[in-house]
């Protein structure tokens, strides 16, 4: 059978010689949630199982390599969501990093009552927006509020657009 063992300060669950688990149960005993080491002798996988105690369903994985799964079992990628959206709300941002930690960009929805995709540099999210796209379609290079197609804005209006071809691309 299964044994609980603590050892040390720490607690050992010890598994039938495959996957050893960590199940926690509503006060009904028909819902769970588990946290299991799938992996058996191999690897050490965690899952993380929740819903009903006959067929849980498993919510996200994380393989021994790193990778980590939402939506699915053998993620390949760091991260890797399925079958979902990624919500970042309240202004939050994607910020893409660069390893010295400088020179970053970001994604963020900027719109408090209407969508407006803004991409901009540093580590400040909606400071140095450098494109601004509204809900309706229209883009700003060099300023927050478009109100053309196309609105590029820059100091003394200098340079603002070059069209560059090599001969006979035309």
């Amino acid at each position: 059978g299964y044994k609980l063992v603590v050892k040390g300060g720490r607690i050992l669950i010890d598994g039938d010689g495959s996957n050893s688990m960590l199940s926690l149960q509503n006060s009904s005993g028909n819902r769970f949630s588990n946290i299991l080491n799938t992996g058996g002798s191999s690897d050490s996988t965690i899952a993380f199982q929740v819903g009903d105690g006959g067929s849980p369903t498993e919510a996200m994985i994380i393989h021994e390599d790193g990778n980590v799964g939402i939506g699915t079992t053998s993620p390949s990628e760091l991260l890797q969501l399925d079958g979902g959206h990624l919500s970042l709300k309240s202004n939050g941002a994607l910020l893409l990093e660069n390893t010295n930690d400088n020179n970053n960009w970001y994604i963020r929805n900027g719109g408090t009552n209407a969508a407006t995709l803004q991409l901009g540099t540093g580590d400040s999210p909606g400071s140095n927006i450098k494109i601004t796209i509204n809900g309706d379609g229209e883009v700003g290079i060099g300023t927050r509020s478009p109100d053309t197609l196309l609105h590029i804005s820059g100091a003394n209006n200098v340079n603002l657009l070059k069209l560059d071809a090599p001969k006979g691309n035309f």
